[in-house]
């Protein structure tokens, strides 16, 4: 009993060292994949580089498998084609299509200073309400009352100046555009017979009526208004007031060549005058060039009252 008990001890013995030794050799072999997942493959690397920095402590750190646009195509095509056992483990990100906005970063800013300023319009004939806004500014500023505002509530600079310079410096045609020229009519008519000396201006002032003073100090106040867009996703402050103040763009701005339409592509141009009037009316501009195509666009969209989106009203907080 005792020997057979022997042999078959000798036999589990056996079979345990068989599978320690075929452990073992699959390790190896996974140390041997990881290695190999670790490098990248020559293929890719004469279509990808590496980009050497210095990080906060003054150490080298690298950047590797980066390709540049230029050379996507190029490396999503040797990736597809390299096999699934062939394929290293870093294999570097592709960067995004580079696609051209809609509108330039020039049109951008014509089109802000041109939305600013027709909400300026509006603000300025609700100087109550301009007022009312710049007191919430001074109460967060000069108290204790209020912690902080909240972006979307951040509307005037305390240091106030005109925002009409900033407008002028991205589109040189601002000061024809309606809500400049009836901010202009508006300033003179309230400027007109004020005193320049300052204690001769501060008597003069003090006399006025509340309407008076509220007129002068709404219009002033929506002259300050900035046209810049705030960062991190938050509220811009001019969508803020075009939803207090209710502005209807369209009685401010309009797509012409000069205003829109010969700053965007042909293709966006027969968007637009599609979206506005239909795509049966837009389809011609196809086979036009593109300043008759801008130029056929502005008659077409006469008195539709499109807006790009920008400037559209936004929804009710």
């Amino acid at each position: 009993g005792q020997r057979a008990a022997g042999v078959e001890g000798g036999t589990d013995e056996c079979a345990d060292d068989v599978i320690l030794a075929k452990l073992e050799e699959l390790e190896d072999h996974i140390v041997v994949i990881e290695k190999e997942l670790q490098e990248f493959n020559p293929k890719h690397k004469q279509v990808a580089g590496t980009i050497l920095t210095l990080d906060d402590s003054g150490n080298l750190t690298a950047k590797r498998g980066l390709i540049r646009r230029e050379d996507r195509d190029a490396a999503q095509a040797l990736i597809c084609g390299t096999s699934t056992a062939n394929r290293d483990g870093g294999a570097a990100d592709l960067p995004g299509p580079l696609t051209r906005p809609v509108h330039s970063q020039a049109l951008t800013a014509r089109l802000q200073a041109q939305h600013a300023l027709g909400v300026q319009a509006e603000l300025a004939q609700r100087p109550r309400l301009a007022v009312c806004l710049h007191l919430i500014q001074l109460v967060e500023q000069v108290t204790d009352h209020i912690s902080y505002l909240s972006p979307a509530w951040n509307i005037f600079p305390m240091h106030a100046h005109s925002a009409r310079h900033g407008f002028q410096a991205v589109d040189d045609l601002i000061a024809e555009s309606p809500a400049a020229q009836h901010l202009d009519d508006r300033q003179a008519e309230l400027l007109a017979g004020l005193p320049e000396e300052p204690q001769a201006l501060l008597d003069h002032l003090l006399a006025y009526t509340d309407d008076q003073l509220m007129a002068l100090m709404g219009l002033l106040l929506a002259l300050t208004m900035p046209a810049s867009t705030s960062e991190g996703g938050q509220i811009n402050h001019v969508r803020t007031v075009h939803s207090l103040t209710d502005t209807d763009m369209t009685r401010w701005w309009s797509p012409t060549v000069g205003s829109y339409l010969g700053s965007v592509s042909k293709d966006q141009i027969a968007k637009v005058v599609s979206e506005a009037v239909g795509s049966d009316t837009a389809a011609p501009l196809a086979s036009m060039k593109k300043g008759e195509a801008a130029a056929t666009a502005e008659q077409l969209l006469a008195g539709r009252g499109w807006l790009p989106e920008l400037m559209r009203k936004p929804d009710q907080a």
